[in-house]
């Protein structure tokens, strides 16, 4: 049997959407399947690329991108239940180009991916779900929308996400624990720009993204977050599957608290919401990774788990980009070579690690023991609050040193044991 397409690639999102540009570059035209009325349709998003790696695919990308504002400012932010405490860093070198980083719309952005790929010479085709994938003599086989059809390939490129068919069905992975999946709450809340620029205090196309720990979460492992756009902001919440019914709260009220908070009530007031959306994250990191490659089969993307979070970084579309490229990379050295063994395909690992994705991961694999710690969630903050509120306080009471204050509200609630356990961490997991 002869295979119907070179190669397929399921799911329209960056990680599909690279792949198909740079094959489609190199002289090799994919088809793009994806399951979505139009590319970034079924997409929730409502963070910061970090768009440099699309210079790999698109030169001058910085003259088309539908950027929504620059990102000037970041902001953590630790919230006790009537206090928050940040730490700020602004640079103004990010406003210039090639830029740190920006906020997007995925719908504006996928839409202006998707065009790029088409110009390139990919076909994309929408309303197309892919719901199995068998190999019959060195054939992917693709079963479309519950077997009413089927597509061949000779290679094939999983970008179908954290619930991704081709990963499940192929034979890459079984379904992610309750501990490295986060759920994504997101509201779009409208704004107009002279009164966003006015509360965040920026200007022109500036921006600022804040991420927040603590007291919104009612105990569950996550956080919250702010992103300004250009004329709305995207807010919500992130968090761990596992942790949400341990707690047994819903998302909707977890954000709700989270908006509630008088620290971000100001920030919102009067804004209108325009969107509600909801989305599944990996966060397993490195050491929840699936097998990427096999069957003339590669995983990119949140298919494979590439996001990563580190309590301070929460990277997924560059990573997802990078993927794309690496993956695209591989199936054309593959047919150079006129070679798809796994051998062959391995060299993904290689070109993975050209654009830091795999050893990024690696690096940072011990993360999870910071951002799963229930004390950086519970206790953490609110003790942070109080010292800090305990140093500004202009009473009249008698001073004392600053360590004993640590002392009194450090390590006698939380013990030397743990507060070393959480240092000797945070040093494993970061430094």
């Amino acid at each position: 049997m002869k295979a119907q397409y070179d190669v397929v690639i399921v799911g329209a999102g960056p990680a599909g959407l690279s792949a198909a540009i740079f094959l489609a570059n190199n002289g090799i035209n994919p088809i793009v399947l994806e399951r979505g009325v139009y590319p970034g349709s079924k997409n929730m998003f409502g963070g910061v690329v970090y768009g440099q790696i699309l210079n790999k695919i698109i030169p001058n990308y910085l003259d088309t991108v539908p950027i929504e504002r620059l990102i000037t400012k970041r902001r953590i932010s630790f919230l006790s239940t009537d206090s928050s405490f940040s730490f700020e860093h602004f640079d103004d070198s990010h406003r210039l180009p090639p830029y740190n980083g920006f906020t997007v719309m995925r719908p504006a952005f996928d839409k202006w991916l998707a065009t790029e790929a088409e110009k390139a010479g990919a076909k994309i085709y929408n309303g197309v779900t892919v719901s199995g994938v068998k190999y019959v003599n060195n054939i992917v086989l693709l079963e479309i929308d519950n077997g009413s059809e089927h597509i061949s390939a000779n290679t094939l490129i999983a970008a179908d996400g954290v619930n991704s068919v081709i990963a499940r069905k192929g034979g890459f992975r079984s379904s992610f624990s309750e501990k490295e999946v986060s759920l994504g709450v997101k509201e779009t809340l409208y704004l107009p720009k002279n009164e966003i620029d006015k509360r965040f205090k920026l200007e022109g196309n500036e921006g600022i993204a804040n991420e927040f720990v603590g007291f919104s979460m009612n105990g569950v492992n996550g956080g919250g977050f702010l992103y300004t756009n250009y004329d709305s902001i995207s807010i919500g919440i992130i968090a761990q599957i596992a942790s949400l019914k341990k707690y047994a709260i819903s998302p909707a009220e977890l954000l709700e608290n989270f908006k509630g908070h008088k620290f971000i009530g100001p920030m919102i007031k009067g804004a209108r919401t325009a969107e509600y959306s909801a989305h599944l994250i990996p966060e397993g990191g490195y050491k929840a990774l699936p097998k990427l490659v096999g069957k003339r089969t590669i995983l990119a993307g949140d298919a494979a788990g590439f996001v990563l979070n580190t309590g301070i970084n929460l990277e997924g579309v560059n990573y997802a980009i990078a993927s794309g490229i690496a993956a695209g990379k591989t199936i054309h050295n593959a047919y150079l070579k006129n070679d798809f063994t796994d051998a062959s395909f391995s060299y993904y690992s290689k070109y993975l690690d050209e654009y830091n994705v795999l050893n990024n991961l690696k690096m940072f694999k011990n993360a999870g023991n910071i951002i799963n710690n229930p004390r950086l969630h519970r206790l953490y903050p609110d003790l942070l609050n109080s010292v800090v509120k305990f140093m500004f306080n202009g009473n009249e009471n008698k001073k004392i040193r600053y360590r004993h204050v640590l002392h009194k509200y450090y390590v006698k609630r939380i013990g030397y044991k743990n507060l070393l356990k959480d240092v000797y961490n945070v040093i494993k997991g970061l430094f």
